[in-house]
């Protein structure tokens, strides 16, 4: 019976002072949150969640006791000024991507103006200098201009033609695929030495049959034959690959400056910064390229060999 009786009454303590929090504004701007649990004329003394604490009066702004009404309040404020600031963040961006958006435009259309300004002039430079009234300059009128610097260097007319990053990737691959060629005929070659030497060691075996035994000359001619048709072929086939991927890489950055070249005269190509765009038709180009290369001027000799 005790026992319940204290029970209710701890559980109304509890209860009561849940609803009697208050808040504390201090004169500073803080705040503090606690039951008031007693009081005088110089200090307030409240229980918080971090412990007791004492106030001097001295320092109190305003007092208030309704504190779910107030969270309530500060909440909802907050949400309102979050909802603004929000709308706001949402109408400068739009402001800004319209802003945006209209620079661009009239940046496209004075490039595209200065484009077909620039391919005209270009064009009665042409005529005049086909009439002997001019001499040919050294700046670029036509896309002779560029497409002899590709056909010279490959990505050269790119960078003439103010594409440097398309340049810079035809250059680099124009490189690699050298390199290849280079590392691919060193093995070529090599593979072309030992070819001859083991054939001609087999036909010294087969005009002096007897100093070797049949079954020796028989395994030794085998294993000529084998490396002479997989292991020595593949290194001449990876050469006439690379080959065909070097020839492959030239034709294409040639066409590619050709096509360039010709929107650029007229005035279809903006001189600056652009994004790098391969059509498929090129890359068909490419592969035709590759396929249609012919092979290099490395044979492997066969040799003589027993017929078994």
């Amino acid at each position: 019976m005790y026992v319940m009786r204290f029970s209710i009454i701890a559980f109304l303590l509890v209860w009561t002072s849940g609803l009697s929090a208050e808040i504390i504004f201090l004169r500073d701007g803080s705040q503090v949150e606690g039951t008031i649990y007693a009081q005088n004329d110089q200090f307030i003394d409240l229980r918080t969640k971090s412990g007791n604490r004492r106030i001097q009066k001295t320092q109190v702004r305003r007092i208030a006791y309704n504190t779910e009404q107030i969270k309530r309040e500060e909440e909802a404020r907050a949400k309102a000024r979050r909802e603004a600031t929000i709308k706001e963040m949402q109408r400068l961006a739009r402001l800004r991507a319209q802003e945006e958006e209209a620079k661009r435009s009239q940046d496209i259309a004075r490039q595209n103006q200065i484009s077909r300004e620039r391919a005209e002039a270009a064009r009665q430079i042409r005529e005049k200098v086909e009439r002997k009234e001019l001499d040919k300059p050294d700046e670029p009128i036509g896309f002779l201009d560029f497409a002899w610097r590709s056909a010279l260097v490959p990505g050269w007319g790119h960078f003439a033609i103010d594409r440097p990053i398309v340049g810079g990737i035809y250059m680099g691959a124009s490189a690699a695929a050298l390199y290849t060629v280079y590392d691919a005929r060193k093995g070529a070659l090599a593979a072309r030495k030992k070819n001859t030497d083991e054939v001609l060691l087999n036909t010294l075996y087969s005009i002096q049959p007897g100093d070797v035994p049949l079954a020796g000359r028989i395994a030794f001619g085998t294993e000529t034959n084998r490396r002479a048709l997989v292991t020595y072929q593949n290194k001449i086939n990876r050469y006439n690959y690379s080959l065909g991927l070097l020839a492959g890489v030239y034709g294409v950055q040639l066409l590619h400056i050709i096509f360039n070249g010709l929107a650029w005269e007229k005035g279809a190509v903006v001189q600056g910064p652009v994004i790098l765009e391969l059509s498929v038709a090129q890359q068909i180009d490419s592969q035709a390229s590759y396929r249609n290369i012919s092979r290099g001027d490395i044979r492997v000799n066969t040799g003589l060999s027993f017929r078994f």
